[in-house]
């Protein structure tokens, strides 16, 4: 699955990472939570232990070209999320 990494004060990156749980969980480093704060259905995926509590989904797609080049340059600027 193509997805954009996002980590703290880095800049995005593209990488392939497997469709599954304990892959989005190696990347976050611990339990794993989908926020979707967009108009399309692009989650951002963080550590938290919502998946714990069934209340996020465990379907997950590629993002397309044109997603992974507009969040590319959304988040090329490390900004603070409170």
């Amino acid at each position: 699955m193509n997805v954009l990494l996002v980590a703290p004060m880095e800049p995005p990156r593209r990488v392939e990472i497997e469709n599954s749980l304990e892959s989005m969980q190696t990347v976050v480093g611990g339990f794993v939570q989908a926020v979707y704060p967009f108009d399309e259905p692009v989650a951002l995926v963080c550590n938290d232990e919502g998946k714990l509590l069934g209340l996020d989904s465990e379907h997950f797609e590629s993002l397309s070209e044109e997603q992974m080049a507009r969040y590319t340059a959304r988040f090329a600027l490390p900004e603070v999320f409170l």
